[in-house]
């Protein structure tokens, strides 16, 4: 940095001595033709020169600006290249602890697959035990229900009390039935000294229009009175009747 401000400043000086220098041979060169062809090749040489220079202190000026970024670049390398160590010895770390993951994770699936067999294990006896039990209870209800001959025993000893029952219930009914009969013919002749009541009433009732002496009212009264002295038979009978028509209608099948 220093060389080029020390260049630009020699630059300077030069320019300025350039400068008088052209100027005293202007006026001298006004004189003389050929003094004035070499003065202007000179300022043309000098002019070249000057230029030739500014380019070198222009090249410095670029030369240091890309050594400058240069430097930094180097820097910046020097500063990833670090980066890239750190990160390299982070990343062996990593791999360590990944390693060390790894076998502790083999440790607890090996101490699992040992625990999962016992619990499957302890499962399997559990299961066990309960079919035994149910097996136990199967064997015990067996023992307790009849055999199939028993139980054909028992319905036939059944089948032969309810044809009992039926027989006992059939003899019944007909016992009913005769019963029924023998009271229809009872009612039957009921039916008929009622006709043969009624009759006497109104024949009774025909005389009393025409007959005024008092035997003939007593026997109106002695009629009515035999009259109404058969009705209550008449009327229980009818009920008993109905009583024993309901008593077969329950035993019919």
């Amino acid at each position: 940095m220093r060389e080029v401000q020390g260049r630009r400043k020699w630059k300077g000086l030069e320019e300025q001595r350039t400068l008088f220098l052209g100027i005293e041979m202007v006026d001298f060169c006004e004189k003389s033709p050929l003094l004035k062809m070499m003065m202007v090749v000179r300022v043309v040489g000098e002019e070249r020169k000057r230029e030739a220079q500014q380019r070198e202190a222009k090249l410095l000026e670029e030369n240091a600006a890309y050594e400058r970024e240069i430097t930094k670049c180097e820097a910046k390398i020097q500063e990833k290249l670090q980066e890239a160590e750190h990160f390299q010895q982070k990343l062996k770390e990593l791999d360590s602890i990944e390693e060390n993951l790894k076998t502790e994770l083999q440790r607890v699936q090996a101490g699992s697959s040992a625990s999962q067999s016992e619990k499957s294990a302890q499962l399997m006896e559990e299961k066990i035990q309960m079919l035994e039990k149910k097996w136990a209870d199967v064997q015990e209800k067996a023992l307790k229900q009849p055999s199939p001959a028993q139980r054909e025993k028992a319905l036939d000893k059944q089948l032969h009390s309810l044809m009992e029952q039926l027989a006992a219930k059939q003899a019944q009914a007909e016992a009913l039935i005769n019963e029924i009969h023998i009271k229809e013919k009872e009612l039957e002749r009921l039916n008929a000294l009622w006709r043969r009541v009624e009759d006497t009433k109104e024949a009774t009732a025909a005389r009393n229009r025409f007959a005024k002496s008092g035997p003939i009212y007593g026997y109106e009264t002695d009629t009515d009175l035999d009259g109404h002295n058969n009705l209550p038979y008449y009327s229980g009978g009818r009920s008993e009747y109905r009583q024993r028509l309901r008593i077969l209608r329950s035993f019919e099948f």
